[in-house]
């Protein structure tokens, strides 16, 4: 099967959405051979991201791997990852960007901003973190206790899959997920070339933490001068993160997309839950739970 694809051959372009490192295109006339119904978007990496090349054999190991499932793995996975299917290459060094399966519609909502303007939009776990105003504003379900646990059972079975695979999703916040509340409430997780398979690097090259979302032994290294101990993404500060996304998606208090303290949950949470939460954030790396202990305490 072919890993690659040149930019040449993709045929229109039509852009979809802007990021910080890379821009997002529909592809109405190019499908892949493997899945001929998969309607495909373009990421292609912006000329900064672009400035040292960008590795094309580490994303193909991540195509490979998927192409080493059988078809029941696929398909779970794909539930949960917008999985790279195929690298994009042009005339310059390095990757242009990746191939994607088109999200389904359904992680999308119709917002309104400040300007009273309606546009369709990702649904970001970052509105979770959102105020009742805020939700008041956009227009858009702000979802229940009830539906935040099944969010965070969600994102703990994700990572439960990835780490079982041998991969580290490695820069998880809220801007790297998408929700929904129907049909059934689920996330995916997105950015999957910022993944790396365990003990190596991302396959889009050093991944640094996202602000506020650093694990404690990362911040540490920092404030030793040790670089390449900051950038250490291993399963242990997956768990942190995931730890951090549970506390952030549950707990309804002001600046909660900073917080770092699980007391916020205390009273809204079991005390066996509570116990995973504190765990996560303030235990040992080694002792934190790991995904698949939180998808079970939420079942």
């Amino acid at each position: 099967m072919a890993l690659r694809v040149d930019e040449h051959e993709l045929g229109q372009l039509k852009p979809l959405a802007k990021g910080g490192m890379a821009e997002v295109f529909d592809l109405p006339d190019f499908r892949i051979g493997e899945n001929p119904e998969w309607r495909l978007v373009y990421k292609r990496y912006k000329k900064q991201t672009r400035k040292n090349p960008v590795p094309i054999f580490g994303m193909e190991a991540f195509i490979r791997l998927r192409e080493s499932w059988e078809p029941k793995q696929q398909v779970a996975m794909d539930r949960s990852f917008n999985w790279m299917v195929r690298v994009v290459t042009d005339d310059k060094s390095g990757a242009a960007g990746i191939l994607l399966p088109r999200l389904d519609a359904s992680y999308f909502a119709k917002k309104y901003n400040s300007y009273g303007e309606v546009k369709d939009d990702p649904c970001e776990a970052q509105l979770l973190v959102g105020s009742d105003q805020d939700y008041q504003r956009w227009r858009i379900p702000n979802p229940s206790l009830e539906q935040r646990l099944l969010i965070c059972r969600d994102l703990a079975l994700g990572m439960g899959k990835l780490h079982r695979t041998g991969v580290v999703y490695g820069d998880l916040s809220l801007r790297n997920f998408l929700y929904r509340l129907e049909p059934t409430v689920s996330v995916i997780y997105v950015d999957t070339d910022a993944m790396r398979l365990s003990g190596q690097s991302a396959a889009l090259g050093r991944q640094p933490h996202t602000g506020d979302w650093e694990p404690p032994e990362a911040l540490h290294a920092q404030r030793a001068g040790n670089t390449n101990g900051f950038a250490t993404q291993n399963y242990q500060t997956d768990r942190y993160k995931l730890g951090l996304a549970i506390l952030r998606i549950l707990a309804r208090v002001p600046r909660v997309s900073e917080t770092r303290d699980p007391s916020h949950l205390k009273r809204v949470l079991p005390t066996s839950t509570f116990r995973m939460l504190e765990q996560s954030l303030q235990g040992k790396p080694a002792d934190r739970p790991e995904a698949k202990d939180w998808y079970q305490e939420f079942r």
